[in-house]
């Protein structure tokens, strides 16, 4: 018992079989799941291993659905014989595609969400973080229409110094206007 119900029930698509590893033999065991079926393995269709000594292939599966098989080849021999045996297990992709496809929904909402936060709080910040240069808009077309005289209030420290130079250009134009008078 490896603990997997799936190896358990027919045709689920979890398979795993134990052969020896020269070319073309039956199954020496098998899991439940298989129901008296078998599949090809990746060394049987010519896969060689990699550099971890495991075969991956997509192969057809018993009941026509793709596969994905991993084979490893593990010598049990003693000192002087040599027996190795292949060990391969195989998933139904549709299983793996559908966990790939709801992790991949999963993000898309999460970043989109994200994203909405994102513009939402772009929004606010704009527009309550640039109100106080909008008071200074409406407080020099004030000035303009001779309501004002200056800018009064107590802007942000970030703003208090256009609020000086405006003030300070305001006397200047004054003052310019008052040598032309006289």
């Amino acid at each position: 018992d490896i603990g997997e119900p799936l190896f358990f029930r027919p045709l689920s698509g979890a398979y795993w079989q134990i052969r020896p590893a020269d070319q073309g033999s039956e199954p020496m065991f098998k899991s439940d799941s298989l129901a008296g079926e078998t599949y090809k393995t990746p060394s049987e269709i010519g896969i060689k291993p990699d550099s971890r000594q495991i075969r991956q292939a997509y192969i057809d599966g018993p009941e026509g659905q793709v596969l994905r098989v991993l084979e490893r080849d593990i010598d049990f021999g003693q000192e002087n014989e040599s027996r190795v045996f292949s060990i391969s297990v195989a998933f139904d992709t549709a299983q793996i595609y559908e966990e790939a496809r709801y992790l991949t929904n999963t993000i898309v909402l999460t970043l989109a969400l994200l994203g909405a936060g994102l513009l939402l709080a772009t929004f606010f910040q704009v527009r309550f973080g640039l109100s106080p240069l909008q008071d200074i808009g409406r407080k020099i077309a004030a000035i303009r229409s001779g309501e004002e005289t200056r800018l009064e209030g107590a802007p942000p420290d970030e703003i208090l110094p256009l609020q000086e130079e405006l003030n300070a250009l305001i006397e200047a134009n004054k003052s310019v206007v008052e040598r032309a008078r006289t």
